[in-house]
């Protein structure tokens, strides 16, 4: 399984799709979940192909995917501008690459070693999705008089979500 992380760069806001492999299809289904659950976007930046040279096998397939016919018909159709960060500038992609650091860290804290089941991975993902959203973008104050610290959670839907529960992964 693979996660496909969707991330705004005006409200840092994350959404995480469980995806079975790297093929056209299943990005294409993951992109259509996210169009219809956060709204179009107008402009998608993506990791410049380039830089991938070399890379694994999965590494290329991501590459085909992204320039393959579907996408493109599907780009054009909705005037969505697919963008690349500028070749040898990896800092161009820190807003990105910064949640999926916090979304590998997140993850790998609470699976550890365990090995999960389809339906505990989709849980696990909506959870890290949900306390990725629901973190400060503002200096957090520690006197209860002082501002409550906005979160992309607020800026997206309007209201926190539930804080997720302490679940013990693993243990049947």
């Amino acid at each position: 399984m693979y996660i496909v992380i969707f991330t705004c760069a005006v409200t840092r806001a994350v959404h995480l799709e469980v995806v079975p492999s790297i093929s056209t299809s299943s990005f294409m289904q993951a992109f259509r979940r996210f169009v219809a659950r956060r709204g179009m976007c107008s402009v998608v930046y993506s990791d410049n192909a380039r830089t991938f040279k070399g890379a694994d096998k999965d590494i290329s397939e991501v590459i085909k995917i992204i320039q393959g016919p579907q996408i493109k018909d599907f780009i054009a159709t909705h005037q969505i501008k697919w963008k690349y960060i500028a070749e040898q500038a990896p800092w161009w992609g820190g807003f990105y690459e910064r949640m999926i650091r916090s979304m590998k860290a997140s993850m790998r804290k609470v699976i550890g070693r365990k090995l999960l089941s389809c339906e505990e991975s989709l849980t696990l993902t909506a959870e890290v999705e949900g306390a990725l959203n629901n973190r400060p973008l503002t200096y957090t104050y520690n006197e209860a008089e002082e501002p409550i610290a906005i979160t992309p959670a607020d800026i997206v839907g309007g209201k926190q979500r539930l804080p997720s529960s302490s679940t013990n992964w693993g243990t049947d």
